[in-house]
């Protein structure tokens, strides 16, 4: 009775609006987490929407009888993998995105996007505005300033993000106005923040969507769609594991000899991040799921922190925190996100997932719910509605 029932329109549409209810309000915890705001979240709050978040997967799974097999295989991997290192790693949150990837069946992930900029871009303004009306404390690291977030690269690491999700609402209806706007912003993060990636990344943005809007004016007026080469959309498809092979094989090759000069300038350029992913190679080794230790970041105060410790590339922290599992099923599920939207023709989407590949090789946000609401798009529904 109850699965016939949750098969219904009207129970349909419950289940999208309790999946983004839940979803906003996660949203806005983490988002403020990021922040100088210091909110101190009862631990009952997050353990009741966790609770029903389980329990909300568990009955939509149960109700579905349009997965594949190959779904119902990567359902398992899924599971298998983060509730694996969620008990052996303690490392409980991994649920969370667990859940969230798993509930986003028939969800309409456009809506997701428009929730995810609605709340971002606002706790983004109050927070910017906080910090210069001094409810919120400013942290400024010499000539870098965080705006009201726990780190300048915190702050950048936003806007990147929010411009993805932006760029990705308005796909094909950018105008030359708003891709200026990410070129400012580009240049802001630059001057500002000092958070080079997030600058490089946000001029890339701007430089790719610029590309794709001149092409796809040029071919409209041959009378003509503009059509990605088949060779550069494989590359994209495999962006993600293409850009870890490369962070990883470094941090390993750093492992080799770290006296070799190049190393040592990549390492330099890179600001220690294979030094640190090295450390944590020797120190915790790569296991099936994962290994349970603190990171200490400099955010959040000025002050030195001596037991600083922090992996801050997505896929160095992957493999060495939350294990090999962990690891592989997240590069899976970009890689078949990439593949859909590759068969969708969505080419907006496609590169949106090749930015954030590249941004995470240096930057650890590739699972926050806070930055990366692209992670919930495998399973759930497009823009029409439809799988």
């Amino acid at each position: 009775m109850l699965l016939d029932y949750l098969r219904g329109h009207k129970q349909q549409q419950f289940c999208v609006t309790f999946y983004l209810t839940i979803y906003a309000i996660f949203l806005v915890m983490d988002f403020l987490d990021t922040t100088m705001f210091k909110i101190s979240w009862p631990g009952s709050i997050q353990i009741i929407l966790m609770e029903l978040l389980l329990i909300f997967t568990a009955i939509k799974y149960l109700s579905q009888d349009k997965s594949s097999k190959r779904e119902k295989w990567l359902h398992l991997l899924l599971a298998t993998s983060f509730v694996g290192s969620a008990i052996f790693s303690e490392y409980i949150f991994l649920l969370i995105p667990l859940f969230f990837i798993l509930g986003a069946q028939n969800v309409p992930f456009r809506k997701l996007v428009q929730i995810y900029c609605i709340i971002a871009g606002t706790l983004m303004v109050v927070t910017i505005a906080g910090s210069q009306l001094g409810i919120v404390e400013n942290l400024i690291y010499g000539n870098r300033i965080s705006l009201g977030f726990n780190y300048p690269t915190d702050f950048a690491a936003h806007i990147f993000f929010f411009a993805l999700a932006y760029c990705y609402l308005r796909k094909d209806r950018l105008t030359y106005i708003e891709l200026a706007g990410i070129l400012v912003l580009s240049i802001f993060t630059m001057i500002f923040n000092h958070a080079r990636t997030n600058s490089i990344c946000l001029f890339l943005t701007f430089a790719v969507f610029l590309y794709l809007k001149v092409r796809t004016e040029v071919s409209s007026r041959k009378g003509t769609d503009y059509k990605m080469s088949p060779n550069l959309s494989k590359v994209l498809v495999m962006s993600m594991p293409i850009c870890a092979a490369l962070i990883i094989g470094l941090t390993f090759l750093y492992n080799y000899d770290p006296g070799l000069p190049f190393i040592r300038t990549i390492d330099k350029f890179l600001t220690g991040r294979l030094y640190w992913g090295n450390l944590g190679l020797e120190q915790y080794g790569i296991r099936l799921f994962g290994s349970t230790f603190d990171m200490v970041g400099a955010g959040g105060a000025t002050a030195v922190k001596e037991d600083y410790f922090f992996l801050d590339s997505s896929y160095v922290l992957l493999l060495i925190r939350y294990g090999i599992m962990v690891f592989l099923s997240v590069i899976t599920v970009f890689i078949l996100s990439a593949k859909r939207a590759f068969a969708e023709k969505d080419i907006v989407l496609l590169w949106i997932l090749a930015l954030i590949s590249i941004q995470c090789t240096i930057e650890q946000h590739l699972l926050e719910m806070a930055y990366n609401p692209f992670l919930y798009y495998l399973f759930s529904s497009n823009h029409q509605g439809e799988r």
